[in-house]
């Protein structure tokens, strides 16, 4: 019971202020900041009722950045506690991201992956039951599709927090939804997920790769259709000659847009694939195209390249060039265009003839010469060369330089010989050997393109001039070895057959 004193206190204690209004109980950070003042302001004594006690407080006129502040608060309460239930590949692959996102990352699997996890700084757990109590937010279950129902059921869920999230990274989605539903208390929460990449196919990053989650349908079909959806590009070729159009018929059967461009009037043939035709390149660059496929010819493409108006076009739009040698155009992109361009030199190593039956297996050669560290920039190129590798296309990455250095002798040699061969005017016979019918056909596949492009590979590869030095030397020198053959044989007829040369024959009795 209280004595008369205390309570006497308590009743004529004064009542505590009353709260300031509702108006001012909260307030953006901008209203907390004051501008800085020349020096700090005073100490003020505020007098305290029933005591001699002075409170004395500071007038802060310090400025405190709030929003960087509630930036790494939101930041803080956005990282999570995630336990990845099967630590294999791909387990592994997910964790490296998580853990460079600052997570916290426990790990279980039936294998002893104890080093691997701590080498992407995860806690690693043999037993079930230590890693349920550690009450992750998030278990992430990412074992295989077999393996996935006997080791959901042995995980000990009665130690976990009653609202967990569940989740499954498998690659189907309505068997691990109605595992999950079906097996888990109705408290946990439950979200089906299927990223659309591995390691390999995410090894320069997550960027523009799908990720497809939480809807009972059919996740394969529906997350490739998204896929095909976003790599489809709007794509402007400049130059529609020969070799434009047997790169556009391919581009259009993907379902890529297609605009096209070029000096000579191919309207009615761009309509045939598909393509609008723009005959003025002021009005190609203002449809925005992802993506300027320069296909001219070595000897136009400086011109051509300079004709275009590309302050029209997007600031980080994609070059690409197809031309059969690779220094000139790269020196001639990067020299020519802003430097938000990016730019991909490649060379498709066939052609309408060689490639008639597909391009399965045919090599592509490219250079990503400048490519924007920008995940929409990188999906960009990615799904052009893409277009290739579905194809079938042997993908082969090399720099420009050593693409001129191999092509003087894989395709200015070949181009060389079937003209010197044209120039004999051969013919078919009723003896043909398989080895002539292959020079036979040399000739048909040189001949049939252009000599401005035999040109270009001469006159824009430093290296051809040197192989013509070479090949004629090897001609020089087989004609050497020949002649020198036949000089021996003469020079026997003329001196062992002759009365003035000595004869060393002995004469038989």
């Amino acid at each position: 019971m209280l004595s008369s004193s205390t309570s006497t206190h308590r009743l004529h204690q004064p009542p505590p202020p009353p709260p300031p209004p509702a108006s001012h109980q909260f307030r953006s950070a901008a209203a907390f900041r004051r501008p800085p003042s020349p020096a700090a302001a005073p100490l003020r004594a505020r007098p305290q009722r029933g005591g001699g006690t002075t409170i004395r407080a500071i007038d802060a006129a310090q400025p405190f950045d709030y929003e960087s502040r509630a930036a790494g608060l939101l930041e803080e309460r956005q990282r999570l506690k995630i336990a990845i239930v099967g630590f294999g590949n791909f387990g592994q692959f997910l964790a490296r991201t998580f853990a460079r996102q600052g997570h916290t990352l426990l790990a279980h699997s039936r294998s002893d992956y104890s080093s691997l996890a701590a080498s992407v700084g995860a806690s690693y757990f043999q037993d079930p039951h230590d890693l349920c109590e550690c009450h992750p937010d998030v278990v992430l279950l990412a074992t295989s599709i077999l393996s996935a129902e006997a080791v959901l059921r042995s995980l000990p869920v009665h130690r976990l927090r009653r609202n967990t999230l569940f989740v499954d990274v498998l690659s189907v989605k309505e068997f691990p939804r109605n595992l999950l539903l079906g097996s888990l208390p109705p408290d946990f929460d439950v979200i089906c997920t299927h990223p659309m990449f591995g390691p390999e196919s995410a090894g320069d990053g997550w960027g523009g790769l799908p990720f497809v989650f939480d809807k009972p349908f059919d996740y394969e079909s529906r997350a490739a259709g998204l896929l095909e959806e976003r790599q489809r590009l709007k794509i402007a070729i400049v130059g529609f000659g020969n070799f434009g159009q047997f790169l556009a018929r391919t581009f259009a059967r993907q379902g890529h847009t297609l605009l096209a461009h070029s000096r000579s009037d191919y309207s009615s043939l761009a309509a045939s694939v598909g393509a609008s035709y723009f005959q003025d390149p002021h009005d190609l660059c203002e449809c925005h195209p992802d993506v300027v496929l320069l296909a001219t010819s070595i000897l136009s493409a400086e011109a051509v390249l300079r004709s275009l108006p590309v302050h029209r076009l997007r600031r980080n739009t994609l070059f690409v060039d197809v031309l059969s040698v690779k220094e000139f155009p790269r020196n001639l992109l990067l020299g020519s265009l802003p430097p938000d361009f990016d730019v991909i030199c490649t060379h498709p190593m066939f052609g309408p003839e060689s490639a008639r039956d597909g391009w399965d297996g045919l090599p592509f050669v490219f250079d990503k010469v400048r490519v924007g560290d920008c995940p929409a920039r990188r999906a960009r190129a990615e799904a052009f060369l893409n277009i290739f590798e579905r194809e079938g296309c042997r993908m082969v990455e090399m720099t420009c330089a050593e693409h001129d250095a191999h092509a003087a002798e894989t395709q200015f040699l070949t181009h060389t010989v079937g003209r010197m061969l044209a120039m004999l005017e051969l013919r078919s016979t009723p003896i043909n050997t398989k080895g002539y019918e292959t020079l036979l056909r040399l000739v048909d596949n040189t001949c049939s393109d252009s000599f401005d492009l035999y040109n270009g590979l001469f006159m824009y590869n430093k290296n051809s001039t040197e192989l013509l030095n070479r090949l004629e030397w090897a001609m020089d020198s087989v004609k050497k070895k020949l002649f020198d053959g036949l000089h021996d044989v003469l020079r026997k007829q003329l001196f062992e057959g002759s009365p003035h040369a000595p004869n060393n024959t002995p004469v038989r009795k």
